[in-house]
C-alpha cells in the first residue's frame, strides 16, 4: 500500500517486539512529584495493576487503555507523560 508506514520489527531475547524506539515515562514521575501524589496513589486511583506500574517504572511499554486511564486521573494527555525516543543506530 501507497503511503501506510510499516515499522520493521525486531525481537527482543524476551519475545517482546521492538520498533527502534524507546518510551520515557520521565514526564509521569515529573507529574506525580508536581501533584504530590505517590506512585502507589495513581495505581489505586486509575485502577491499574501493580504489574503495570512496574513496567512503566522500568520503562516498558504499556497499553493504550493504561495510558488513558493515567490521563483521565492526571487530567492530561498521553503526551504530558510519555516521551518517544529513537534508539541509537549502531
Amino acid at each position: 500500500m501507497i503511503g501506510k508506514l510499516v515499522p520493521v520489527k525486531e525481537f527482543e531475547d524476551d519475545g517482546h517486539e521492538v520498533y527502534g524506539m524507546k518510551i520515557s515515562y520521565k514526564k509521569l514521575w515529573k507529574q506525580l512529584i508536581d501533584e504530590d501524589m505517590m506512585k502507589k496513589d495513581l495505581q489505586q486511583k486509575a485502577g491499574i495493576s501493580w504489574a503495570t506500574m512496574t513496567k512503566m517504572s522500568k520503562g516498558e511499554v504499556v497499553s493504550t487503555e493504561v495510558l488513558m486511564k493515567v490521563c483521565q486521573v492526571l487530567h492530561c494527555n498521553v503526551g504530558d507523560i510519555i516521551d518517544f525516543i529513537e534508539d541509537d543506530p549502531e
